[in-house]
């Protein structure tokens, strides 16, 4: 067997140790298909590296689910206490004022978790909530389908990532629309022009 070069196995190496010493990210997204909303966010997270700032006692008795966007608050509400945890947001998405949200058409969630922005009280500035008695490490898996629902409905565009950060650790929100149909064939018209170049050249 031959010997990898030594360049390549250093690089191997720090890519280990990368990997290891890597913490959490969660991967959020919000996709809109031109009929329906489906909102899902997948992977860890890890809260090991900062404290709660303020608890939360929630005013409703049953979780739901939203797609919210109110000033920047995302995520799927927890009905019972949360614990707020201080994070920064890399920007805010483009949309006017919150829209009427329908209530999601199926939902399921593991942790369910929320991030919001606070511009009133004491603390102020954006923060994640989670369940209070949730592990500060552990994972997410939250989807929710909205039937007949799109960005627009919600004040949302597509096309946009924020990046939220806290101390070691990071999550990712983006909003997905599928191309519009016109652009979908100008791409497919293209795809055919250049297989019939090809084959006159051929």
């Amino acid at each position: 067997m031959a010997k990898l070069p030594l360049l390549l196995v250093s690089a191997l190496c720090a890519c280990g140790v990368l990997v290891s010493s890597a913490r959490g990210s969660i991967m959020m997204s919000i996709f809109d298909d031109g009929t329906n909303l489906t909102m899902t966010a997948t992977g860890t997270y890890d809260l090991s590296g900062v404290a709660p700032v303020a608890s939360f006692e929630s005013d409703f008795n049953s979780a739901f689910v939203t797609p919210y966007f109110f000033g920047g608050l995302y995520g799927w509400s927890v009905g019972n206490n949360v614990l707020s945890y201080q994070v920064s947001f890399s920007a805010s998405f483009t949309a006017g004022g919150a829209l009427s949200t329908p209530p999601p058409t199926s939902l399921s969630t593991n942790t369910p978790f929320y991030f919001q922005y606070l511009s009133a009280g004491a603390l102020s500035g954006p923060v994640i909530r989670f369940a209070q008695g949730t592990p500060n490490i552990g994972s997410v898996n939250e989807t929710a389908f909205f039937a007949n629902t799109t960005l627009a409905d919600i004040g949302m565009v597509a096309g946009e990532t924020v990046t939220v950060s806290w101390a070691g650790d990071s999550a990712t929100i983006q909003t997905i629309g599928v191309p519009e149909p016109s652009t979908v064939l100008l791409a497919a018209a293209g795809v055919v022009a250049l297989a019939v170049a090809r084959c006159k050249l051929g």
